[in-house]
């Protein structure tokens, strides 16, 4: 799988119980966090935070962050947008997303509480899972 990003909606794996950040978020608290060692602390009460430092159509070059990753067989991607990830902990969507078999109900518990939370933004979720390929022989002869 190849994930590209640009701006700060977040692709997540989750694998065997753990959810990990695949993109980057282009937005000026984590240009902070990661250029200049800011802690998560500091820049969580910022003003400015969420402005993106990078996005389509505003700027002439866009940086596109690429990620690969080899998939498992039962590991669940997803894509969201800030709606999602801002008001949400991490812990709570690694709950949310494991928490169902049903993909929808994870998708709907995930949106849910991001409402619940206040969700300052819009709140978009695409939940999908890896499975292995059936191979059925057809050929009889």
């Amino acid at each position: 799988m190849i994930i590209a990003n640009v701006g700060d909606s977040r692709a997540y794996l989750y694998r065997a119980g753990e959810l990990r950040q695949l993109s980057y978020d282009q937005n000026f608290a984590n240009e902070l966090r990661t250029k200049l060692g800011f802690s998560e602390e500091r820049v969580r009460t910022m003003p400015n935070r969420h402005v993106l430092t990078m996005a389509v159509g505003p700027f002439e070059h866009v940086l596109v962050r690429t990620h690969i990753e080899r998939l498992e067989p039962g590991d669940r991607l997803l894509l969201c947008s800030d709606g999602l990830h801002g008001p949400v902990e991490h812990n709570t969507i690694a709950q949310l997303v494991g928490a169902y078999e049903d993909l929808s109900y994870a998708v709907e518990a995930l949106i849910q509480c991001a409402l619940q939370n206040g969700g300052p933004d819009n709140v978009t979720a695409v939940l999908l899972e890896y499975r292995e390929e059936e191979h059925t022989d057809t050929n009889h002869g």
